[in-house]
């Protein structure tokens, strides 16, 4: 039997590359009761079972402080299961445990393995050579690994279908931010009291010109209306369906979608999202959304998470902290998270920006959103750029 010997990480991703990576017939986790819980350590393992359905599981509990007892059952373990093929991972847990785990493992001449999540490779320790290639799992793998649960996300297929008409509004929208600004506002306001009849129809007096009758005539263009008629300063329209009514007052909405066709762009990324909801507790028999994020990838093992924020406004220090502790929260220091923002913050607020370098945060404001190559900033940004 092929088992690997694991020290759980509150970090799945020093646990879940190797196993998946090496497809043992069991993982051993050793962990600390004090510290951890069975569930958690257990969830790591469902999420690897989905790609290795013979996986076994064995726990054995320790206590992290106390160096003799983890080489003792660390070396026990391996004498008890004699016959089988041993290899150690040393990627999670502290310095000590790695520590106890090499000499274990060098005593008893068992492989030992480090998962190098910037090469996205898995490291004969003994040798200092790849011994496997990392597997390309996805986000979902890494939330279910810590016990949590991926609610949602925009269909892909759709975003798929209506690229055509979803990303030129995109553009048109956020080349006319102020504009779209105030014809938003003015839906959100008016929408529900202004359709008739409990129909798809919209009537309404205009309001200091606005919603903008260029942007109107864009949305019917992108077929997300029709009908669309002005007299005597009224505006009168179909929407298209009940989903074109919602994208007519999502303000920040479009942003999101720039940045998710931006991504799609990316060849060296997997697994694009956008509008990710995810539910921390997936056994609480509660469903609560603890966290948001507008846009997510994968590059090669590690999470990429983006805040959209058009709004010139939003960009503080609260939305940094936002982002950081959601998108540590995923990967820890192996996660890169972006903030998207049209506020002019390189220029103008350079105390925010120069913090979000400081977080470790890159940082794509107006003059990338309004360029000509945003994917490729975005690219050179989450594979040349930032720091671990």
């Amino acid at each position: 039997m092929k088992i690997l010997l694991e020290y759980y990480d509150k970090n799945s991703l020093k646990n879940i590359p190797a196993i998946l990576a090496a497809k043992p017939d069991k993982v051993a986790f050793f962990y600390d009761t004090k510290k951890f819980s069975h569930e958690e350590v257990y969830s790591t393992y469902h999420a690897c079972r989905k790609y290795i359905p013979q996986l076994k599981l064995e726990v054995v509990t320790i206590d992290y402080h106390d160096y003799n007892m983890i080489e003792n059952k660390v070396s026990r373990y391996i004498r008890d299961n004699q016959g089988d093929d041993f290899m150690m991972d040393l990627t999670g847990g502290s310095e000590l445990l790695s520590i106890i785990g090499y000499k274990a493992s060098k005593s008893a001449g068992i492989e030992m393995l480090y998962s190098n999540i910037l090469k996205n490779s898995i490291i004969d320790l003994s040798v200092n050579l790849e011994k496997y290639r990392a597997f390309p799992f996805e986000l979902k793998d890494i939330i279910e690994a810590q016990s949590g649960i991926l609610l949602g996300y925009t269909n892909e297929k759709y975003l798929h279908d209506e690229k055509e008409h979803l990303y030129p509004l995109s553009i048109k929208l956020l080349k006319n931010v102020t504009q779209w600004s105030k014809t938003c506002t003015y839906f959100q306001k008016n929408s529900i009291d202004n359709r008739s009849n409990d129909t798809y129809t919209f009537e309404g007096r205009m309001s200091n010109n606005y919603p903008d009758k260029d942007l109107m005539y864009e949305f019917q263009k992108q077929q997300f209306i029709k009908h669309l008629a002005f007299n005597n300063n009224m505006i009168r329209f179909e929407y298209t369906d009940k989903k074109s009514m919602e994208f007519l007052s999502s303000y920040g909405l479009w942003l999101e979608l720039y940045t998710y066709y931006a991504m799609l762009e990316i060849k060296a990324l997997h697994d694009v999202k956008t509008s990710v909801k995810i539910d921390w507790n997936r056994c609480d028999s509660t469903t609560i959304i603890g966290n948001e994020i507008d846009v997510t990838a994968m590059y090669k093992l590690r999470p990429v998470i983006i805040s959209c924020k058009l709004s010139e406004n939003a960009t503080n220090a609260e939305t940094l902290n936002e982002l950081y502790v959601v998108s540590h929260r995923i990967g820890g220091e192996y996660a890169i998270p972006i903030l998207v923002t049209y506020s002019d913050i390189k220029a103008k607020r350079l105390g925010i920006y120069m913090k979000a370098k400081e977080m470790g945060i890159r940082v794509m404001d107006r003059t990338d959103i309004l360029s000509n190559n945003f994917d490729l900033k975005l690219e050179k940004d989450i594979i040349g750029g930032g720091r671990v």
